[in-house]
């Protein structure tokens, strides 16, 4: 390297540059690479050797669904979840004025979070939410009328209702699992009704006519014993009751057994396709019902009480990977009383006592006074099935049920109604066509006819179509 570029880089302050030979910069062929030797070993630093290794992690997982929904009624018996509504008779406004809605409330948005281990227990937490909510009326504008003149409050407009949907708690539960037992604290599924594995495939929102469907809070206790074949769950549950004035919980308790190595396909609801074991529960429902107005009284209180049997049983299989040919079916059958609130929005026409904190279609006083309990039945059976072709995407469903009250008529008139209030029974029939185009889009549509039969014999029908499109995430 010539002293005039030695000069200039000491200059620079790279003085080591100067150390190197001059022929390192010289364009040339490089010499030979000298034979390779095998490099001593690198010690691991002792802060590093120390750490312990990583078993476990945080695991979280963000899910739900975009869902747009057309629904036409030939009634306006019905908002867009069909539930269990008396039918408006043909000869009133209700009863002959169709109804057409457009909604995005029943989308959804869920969040699943579980712990590392800790000294074999397991924690994991859920939270779901949909936009079903309820819209409170607006007290800031009232309205004037009746022959005395009063004011009263106006409910939320349509537009308020449609367009700007309630965000609602589905699941806030937190889970505690280890060997021995699971307990589950918060809002999620009831035991009563063996849900949600025996749910059956609707485009309409759930629940269905007829169909035990609910979420509660609860503490709920349970463990399954696991084996190859079979597994069988045992869950007892203290829920929170219809009636915090009775001070006593729901409580409720279920068997599941579960087959392993029968297996298939099936949807739950309208996106909830997955694969499952041969599923048989037996539950039951226990509760306290207070229709009591002097606290110096003796307590005038009545047992509510149900029994629910329920199945999912795949017919023919299919696969996750290729749903073709997979036929499935699903049934519950249901009696009790006092029960009205373990269906979505039943009407028995039964109205709760003068005075009484109590909600209506679950009790009240017979002819002499006495309290007495609404009695429920119901009857669910649903089909799917997929269709040869195309790996599954395509698929038919359908699904039929009853309900209906022994004793909504006589409680109604023992208390000055008519019997043309009262429920006697109801029937739905459906039938669906699902289609896949991706794994993240779907689409349905599905016809439905209901009918309620009123105390006196006469019937009101409803007929609805809807057409809905999923995107899943």
């Amino acid at each position: 390297m010539n002293c005039t570029l030695k000069l200039y880089l000491k200059r620079l302050g790279l003085t080591a540059l100067c150390l190197v030979p001059a022929h390192a910069f010289a364009q040339e062929t490089p010499a030979p690479a000298p034979a390779e030797t095998t490099p001593a070993p690198v010690a691991t630093p002792p802060s590093v050797a120390a750490k312990p290794a990583v078993t476990s992690k945080w695991d979280s997982t963000f899910y739900g669904f975009i869902e747009a929904d057309t629904i036409y009624d030939t009634t306006q018996a019905y908002n867009d979840a069909p539930g269990n509504a008396l039918i408006p008779a043909n000869t009133t406004f209700a009863g002959q004025k169709p109804k057409l809605q457009f909604s995005v409330r029943n989308s959804r948005l869920g969040y699943k979070i579980a712990a590392p281990e800790f000294s074999g227990l397991k924690l994991s937490g859920i939270a779901e939410m949909d936009f079903l909510g309820n819209q409170p009326g607006d007290s800031s504008v009232t309205v004037t009328g009746g022959a005395t003149g009063e004011k009263a409050a106006i409910s939320q407009s349509e537009s308020s209702v449609w367009n700007n949907p309630a965000f609602r708690a589905r699941h806030l539960v937190l889970k505690a699992e280890n060997a021995y037992v699971d307990a589950w604290f918060g809002q999620t599924w009831n035991l009563f009704g063996g849900q949600s594995v025996v749910h059956p495939a609707s485009v309409f929102i759930q629940g269905l006519p007829g169909q035990v469907y609910g979420r509660t809070a609860q503490i709920r206790l349970l463990h399954t014993f696991k084996t190859d074949a079979v597994n069988v769950e045992i869950a007892v549950a203290a829920a929170r009751a219809p009636q915090s004035a009775a001070a006593m919980p729901d409580l409720q308790a279920a068997l599941k057994v579960q087959l392993n190595g029968w297996k298939g396909v099936h949807t739950n609801g309208s996106t909830g396709t997955g694969y499952d074991p041969l599923t048989v529960s037996v539950s039951g429902i226990y509760r306290t019902l207070d229709l009591s107005i002097d606290p110096t009284a003796t307590a005038r209180t009545t047992n509510g009480w149900g029994v629910s049997i329920d199945a999912f049983l795949p017919i023919l299989r299919g696969t996750p990977e290729d749903r073709s040919n997979a036929l499935a079916v699903t049934a519950s059958y249901v009696m009790g009383a006092g029960i009205a609130d373990q269906y979505s929005g039943m009407k028995t026409g039964v109205g709760a006592p003068s005075g009484v904190s109590i909600d209506s279609n679950l009790a009240t006083n017979d002819a002499s006074k006495n309290p007495t309990a609404v009695k429920l039945n119901s009857m669910l059976f649903g089909l799917q099935y997929y269709l040869p072709f195309a790996t599954g995407k395509w698929w038919l469903a359908g699904n039929f049920s009853t309900w209906g009250s022994d004793n909504a008529k006589d409680l109604v008139v023992a208390n000055g109604g008519k019997a043309g209030a009262a429920l006697k029974s109801g029937q739905f029939i459906s039938g669906a066509l699902f289609f896949d185009p991706t794994p993240a889009f779907r689409v349905g549509a599905e016809f439905a006819q209901t009918k309620t039969t009123l105390g006196d014999d006469t019937s009101n029908t409803n007929n609805r179509g809807q057409f809905s499109a999923f995107y899943l995430f």
